[in-house]
């Protein structure tokens, strides 16, 4: 299988919520979110760089190295921000194995076509 990235909710009160991966596109209408990135496919050990992008431009957090990412709203501005995020098993024992994923999040309104998947 060619290994894939997928993101998940960490709700503050049930953690990971494994039983449903976030859509590509979202209406973020809570302030604060932390989105798990999960790898599938790829060597169980091995070494490997995480590396995070908002709108092109590499970002991190205290946690980012382990897959996971919160972000914050500041302001009542209205916008989009596409995170993107790439993980690379750099072991040289084991085949090459890479793999990248983006989301695409409205922020401060709720457009027609999009997912509203927070906040539920």
């Amino acid at each position: 299988y060619q290994p894939e990235l997928l993101f998940y909710n960490k709700d503050p009160l049930r953690g990971i919520v494994w039983e449903q991966a976030v859509p590509p596109s979202i209406a973020l209408n809570v302030p604060e979110i932390t989105l798990q990135a999960q790898p599938y496919f790829f060597a169980n050990n091995g070494t490997y760089s995480w590396s995070w992008t908002m709108n092109g431009a590499p970002t991190s957090g205290p946690d980012s190295d382990r897959g996971l990412l919160t972000l914050r709203q500041n302001g009542k501005g209205q916008g989009s921000t596409q995170l993107g995020v790439a993980l690379q098993n750099l072991s040289g024992t084991q085949l090459i194995q890479s793999a990248q994923t983006a989301l695409s999040i409205v922020y401060g309104q709720k457009p027609s076509g999009i997912s509203s998947f927070f906040g539920i």
